[in-house]
């Protein structure tokens, strides 16, 4: 369809409002002189309230100024009425901007006004629902198409290339299902572990909803404040959403003189899940836009070698315990386990052929020193031989190791006990402080 060139022979009362060189003959600038709420579209056209390609269907818009925007700041309008005070719905437009607030090369100055706009329903006090508010392009005028050609001439300076239209349900959906992604080749665990993140982007081209931010329950993903700029071939713009996915924080399990635990393939780690988006409106009550905001092509998944969640030491065969695990003995340490075992306060054990060996973690000092003893203050811990080692068993030392029934069973087999002071998850004293026979040992522990 070929727009119509309109000619304007005159402009009557319209001239005292100064228009813009660029304003269509029936047209009006909605400024804080003229302006109401709700707007009016009074356009009579076969695609009122939808359509704007042409001047037909522009001629009724009000058209946005920067001295309505910025007089009026963060503001709240009700849907666009007909000139008999009928509300348009969804899909319809609210609104036409000049090229002064939003043009391809200066998109992004377009956004703060934007995002300062609401939109909702007044047909009933309570049907005040919120629609989300689209900024569109459509290269009505040809100024992005055609500048710097051949066929600059046929540029129509009289058309708006950018509107603002009142949107929602499986409308509003399809306009987030036009996001994609830019190259995630990089986005896998090598890549984020060798530099600590991954970077990307999302883009949504020719459209923008006013106050967008989208989120994830993803908890390694932070997505940044939306930007707008001229598309790459420089017709229209696009919304571009900066992301980070930063490296998972793995809590590795510590496998005590465990060899059999097979560490090889790869555990899954699911990120960019339940990728959302909020625009102005949304949140609140009987809204027309929480239930159309789910963004697809989401759900990404990092593959990590289970090498990744597991460390080895052979140090310790594994931590004593009374009670808790199938003899006992603990092998593989993870959560608060592993939080003690890293702060020093364990008791471990170890047997190597018809010897048992017993490790005193560093954080007994802490719990022996001045611990009364004998109507005393036991030092004996910070002595050596049997003195130590009876200010550790008649304090804590028979209850830990008392109720161990692997170390009960070893006992029976083994021949003799050796124990160290000051272990660490990497390191023990140099040399036994004390040493017995298994079965000495197995008597106290029956008989005090």
């Amino acid at each position: 369809m070929k727009k119509f060139i309109k000619t304007i022979a005159a402009l009557s009362t319209m001239a005292v409002l100064a228009v813009p060189a660029n304003l269509t003959a029936s047209a009006y600038p909605a400024s804080p002189a003229n302006s109401s709420n709700p707007l009016i579209n009074y356009d009579t056209s076969a695609g009122r309230g939808q359509r704007w390609e042409y001047d037909n269907n522009q001629d009724g818009l009000p058209i946005l100024t920067d001295r309505l925007l910025n007089s009026r700041g963060k503001y709240t309008y009700y849907a666009t009425v007909d000139k008999n005070k009928k509300e348009y719905g969804p899909c319809d437009m609210f609104a036409l901007l000049y090229d002064n607030i939003a043009s391809t090369q200066n998109i992004q100055n377009a956004k703060h006004y934007v995002d300062n706009l609401s939109v909702r329903s007044a047909k009933t006090e309570k049907d005040k629902r919120y629609y989300a508010l689209v900024l569109e392009y459509k290269d009505n005028s040809g100024r992005d198409s055609l500048t710097g050609t051949e066929y600059e001439e046929d540029i129509d300076n009289s058309l708006c290339d950018y509107g603002l239209r009142m949107l929602e349900g499986p409308y509003l959906q399809d306009i987030f299902n036009k996001f994609t992604f830019s190259d995630t080749t990089n986005l896998n665990y090598n890549y984020i572990k060798q530099n600590g993140f991954f970077r990307g982007y999302m883009y949504l081209e020719d459209y923008y909803v006013a106050g967008l931010k989208l989120t994830s329950t993803d908890p390694y993903t932070t997505f940044y404040e939306p930007v707008l700029e001229p598309n790459p071939d420089g017709i229209g713009f696009r919304t571009k959403v900066e992301f980070i996915v930063r490296n998972p924080e793995i809590e590795k399990t510590t496998l005590l003189g465990l060899s059999t635990v097979s560490t090889s393939g790869n555990n899954t780690y699911n990120i960019m899940t339940g990728l959302k988006a909020t625009v102005n409106g949304s949140g609140t009550p009987y809204n027309y836009i929480d239930s159309y905001s789910n963004v697809p092509n989401g759900n990404k998944k990092l593959s990590i070698p289970k090498s990744e969640f597991y460390e080895r030491n052979n140090r310790y065969q594994g931590l004593i315990r009374c009670y808790e695990y199938p003899d006992d003995l603990l092998r593989e340490v993870s959560g608060s386990d592993k939080k003690y075992f890293e702060n020093n306060d364990f008791v471990a054990a170890k047997r190597s052929g018809n010897t048992l060996y017993i490790y005193i973690g560093k954080k007994y000092d802490h719990y022996l020193k001045d611990v009364y003893l004998d109507g005393r203050k036991n030092n004996d811990w910070f002595s050596t031989g049997i003195t130590k080692f009876n200010a550790f068993f008649r304090t804590m030392g028979r209850d830990e190791l008392g109720h161990c029934r692997w170390l009960r069973s070893q006992l029976s087999t083994a021949t003799r006990v050796y124990f160290y002071s000051d272990a660490t998850p990497n390191s023990y004293s140099n040399s036994s402080f004390y040493n017995c026979y298994a079965s000495d040992l197995l008597y106290r522990l029956n008989n005090g």
